[in-house]
């Protein structure tokens, strides 16, 4: 077992990230989503923008169903009456709700991010269109 050194124990067991360290990859692929698609640098058809947009829809139904649940956090978890069990008890819970780097937080922010990114898409999404009416208005007519 190790920790990232930050003193608030994002442990990792045989060298699998936590759970803090995993949405917070995940919120750094939201933030290169929102990027991307707030800089009008992508262009896509309407099915992938779909296709986008429910892949991220459900996911925001996890990060939901999570931050739902989340209310479990709080309590020690019942993992034993070992001496490294009573140590690790109380611990638990504050990493799940510290304030600024818990488990909590980073779904909230998540919770956010992914709402933003649909936005984001969205107004791609409209852009593409409005450039595609805009291009087809322009073109001549022909009888």
């Amino acid at each position: 077992m190790s920790s990232d050194g930050d003193g608030l124990g994002a442990w990792t067991y045989a060298g699998q990230p936590s759970s803090t360290q995993g949405v917070q990859k995940i919120n750094d692929a939201a933030d290169a989503v929102l990027a991307a698609f707030g800089s009008g640098g992508v262009s896509l058809t309407d099915d992938a923008c779909d296709a986008i947009i429910n892949g991220v829809k459900q996911l925001q139904v996890s990060v939901r169903k999570a931050l739902r649940q989340s209310h479990m956090l709080d309590r020690e978890p019942m993992i034993g009456e070992t001496p490294a069990a009573k140590v690790y008890r109380p611990f638990l819970p504050k990493v799940a709700t510290d304030p600024v780097q818990g488990f909590i937080p980073a779904m909230k922010a998540l919770e956010k991010k992914l709402d933003d990114a649909i936005a984001a898409i969205g107004k791609s999404r409209n852009a593409m269109v409005a450039t595609d009416d805009n291009a087809r208005a322009s073109l001549p007519k022909w009888a």
